[in-house]
């Protein structure tokens, strides 16, 4: 057949070890196994391969095939050989002895995308030397850890001279193409039922077997909470829910860190569909903060990590206030830098201390002050809540902005806001949004980007639904610089900034945690995430040179089609003279480029991405999203 589907095990029974939970889900019981071979035991062009080079391998899965007279290709991670949970050297000579193909799965199962050219040389040649001196074989297959490849590892095994290279992709793959697809199968069996489809047996399988698998992963959740992987530095991120959360997650995997998300109770984030992290939920802030605290103070003092690093405004709130173990660094903004980072008065203050051009501003103490004062209001206005973060009787929120065109708006805006939340009265400023990014360390920048919208997500003022890179502007960059170094910031940092048509830059708001564009800075070459992290546990760290400028556009799917609805609708307030023509929105988001590149999708990442995509629309269409 010129058609293959190759399926991929990672463990077949009760895990003999501590699994991280991304892991257990991947790990099926014997019968399902047994059933899987038996469902496809006429199948010539099903390949299957085997993951890890767990001791079920040996154990469980070579029996099973020798029965069937059914061959297999096992990719062994060289460095685990001989130790507990793990096939031996004895039994990676007994695979290739029943007729076998022992294949490379890298030296200690690191992500070859995160190390650096001559570590990447060696690990693949180590790994190869130990599995050929174990096997006595030649070793020319290779699975990539986690599913990660690049373009430079894919060079590096094509120099090497393997047959072969395997993915985790899913689909299907040619019979002759070097570059292999493969599916994961999990404890559901369903990815094996799409897989091949085609076959009404795999059906049959499915349902016969979804409530073991569904057992088998209640009795694996039940074990003892898993232990931290030896040799990978372990980082705990939240709430899973922000947008920058699955490019955070994937920075840091590729990295070589170990990475659990915390989500708000009941969620159930996009994040959930990356197996490589693991999600533990907690109280939800905005109906509970204290009890959300405690609990990120106890998941964070049970698994131990090295760092911690909030992605949106609660979660900074939440793990200033969190009591974190001896060992855990926090990567966002410190108790000292708190001010700075959630309360936009004194932004504004640093703003225009630094050189930044800030707007003129009314501090009211609470909504009723915004009308009470002497003179007539000037409009169009903006109303914003002076405190990123704000307390709600047990709970916390997060306010939004509210453009106003008339006292009848007006007074619709401060309905919806809390009697002694304070606001910032602004004028109305037409323009384009535009973003400084950067990492600091003791007030020093050390590196940067910047990008422009190309729409957002509401025209009222929101995130991006698209948004490319553009050159760093001198003038601002020298602002930032100021504002950085006067506060002494350690971490990211985003400074968001509006260039009305008179081509003046406005401040707007620091950010001081990873934003929500985050993919195109990742698809640009800045891996802000893990740089972060690496830069406060090593005070050595010098992220790499920045690649060359180059334009690159980034669009989120979800957010484009909320933009279209949005604009559709038409303006919701008069203050906005500038809304986009219908015709040419309709146009312009559904219209597709080679190049156009996605937040939230990465190769084997599909599911996460299109869950993403619908949630967000859905999100919009429930009246969730701010008009």
């Amino acid at each position: 057949m010129s058609q293959k589907t190759i399926l991929t095990f990672h463990g077949i029974g009760d895990p003999p070890r501590p699994v991280q939970e991304s892991e257990r889900s991947v790990w099926i019981s014997k019968p399902q196994f047994e059933a899987v071979l038996d469902a496809i035991s006429d199948r010539e062009d099903v390949i299957l391969t085997f993951d890890d080079g767990n001791a079920s391998d040996a154990e469980i899965a070579l029996p099973a095939l020798a029965r069937q007279g059914r061959t297999a290709i096992f990719f062994l991670v060289a460095g685990r050989l001989d130790e507990p949970g793990f096939v031996t050297t004895e039994d990676a000579t007994k695979l290739v002895e029943a007729g076998m193909t022992v294949g490379s799965h890298g030296l200690h199962h690191t992500a070859w995308t995160a190390l650096d050219q001559p570590d990447l040389v060696s690990d693949l040649n180590e790994a190869r030397a130990v599995l050929e001196a174990a096997t006595g074989r030649p070793v020319t297959e290779a699975s990539c850890p986690f599913g990660q490849y690049d373009r430079r590892v894919l060079g590096a095994l094509r120099q090497l001279d393997y047959e072969h290279v395997y993915t985790s992709d899913g689909g299907t793959t040619r019979e002759r193409a070097w570059l292999r697809h493969r599916t994961t199968v999990d404890s559901d069996l369903l990815v094996v039922d799409r897989a091949v489809r085609h076959r009404s047996s795999m059906g049959e399988l499915v349902a016969r077997d979804l409530k073991s698998a569904i057992k088998q992963r209640r009795l694996l959740q039940a074990k003892a909470r898993p232990r931290r992987t030896q040799g990978r530095q372990h980082v705990v991120i939240g709430f899973a829910e922000a947008l920058s959360a699955p490019e955070v997650a994937w920075s840091l995997l590729e990295a070589g860190f170990q990475v659990t998300a915390f989500s708000r109770r009941g969620s159930r984030p996009s994040l959930r569909l990356c197996h490589d992290v693991r999600i533990e939920e907690v109280a939800d802030p905005r109906r509970d903060a204290r009890a959300a605290v405690a609990d990120i103070s106890r998941l964070a003092q049970s698994t131990g990590p090295a760092a911690v690093m909030p992605l949106d405004d609660t979660a900074v709130w939440a793990c200033i206030e969190a009591e974190l173990p001896g060992g855990s660094v926090l990567i966002g903004p410190s108790r000292s830098q708190a001010e700075l980072a959630l309360d936009k008065r004194a932004q504004l203050d640093a703003a225009e201390r630094a050189g930044f051009i800030v707007p003129p501003t009314r501090i009211c103490r609470a909504a009723d002050e915004v009308l009470e004062v002497h003179e007539p209001l000037e409009f169009p206005m903006m109303i914003k809540p002076a405190l990123a973060v704000a307390s709600t009787g047990r709970g916390v929120h997060t306010a939004r902005r509210h453009a106003c065109a008339n006292p009848h708006e007006l007074g619709e805006a401060m309905q919806g806001l809390g009697d002694d939340v304070p606001l910032l009265v602004q004028p109305y400023i037409p323009g384009v949004g535009e973003g400084i990014f950067g990492l600091a360390r003791d007030g020093h920048v050390l590196r940067w980007s910047a990008h422009r919208r190309v729409r957002m997500m509401s025209p009222h003022g929101s995130g991006s639904s698209a948004c490319k890179s553009i050159p760093l502007d001198a003038e601002l960059k020298d602002a930032a610089s100021a504002m950085m170094r006067r506060a002494g910031w350690d971490g990211l940092f985003m400074i968001e900034l509006l260039r009305d048509p008179a081509g003046s830059a406005w401040f707007v708001e620091l950010n001081g945690r990873p934003w929500g564009s985050m993919a195109l800075a990742r698809r640009s070459g800045h891996e802000y995430p893990a740089w972060a992290v690496q830069a406060r546990l090593d005070q050595a760290f010098e992220p790499p040179p920045p690649p060359p400028y180059a334009p690159v556009l980034c669009r989120h799917l979800g957010r484009e089609l909320v933009h279209l609805l949005i604009v559709m609708r038409g303006r919701p307030s008069g203050a906005l003279i500038l809304w986009p023509p219908r015709l040419r929105t309709l146009r312009d988001v559904l219209t597709f480029h080679r190049d156009d590149r996605w937040y939230n999708l990465r190769p084997g990442a599909l599911s996460l991405f299109l869950d993403d995509s619908v949630r967000t629309v859905s999100s919009a269409v429930r009246g969730a999203l701010p008009t």
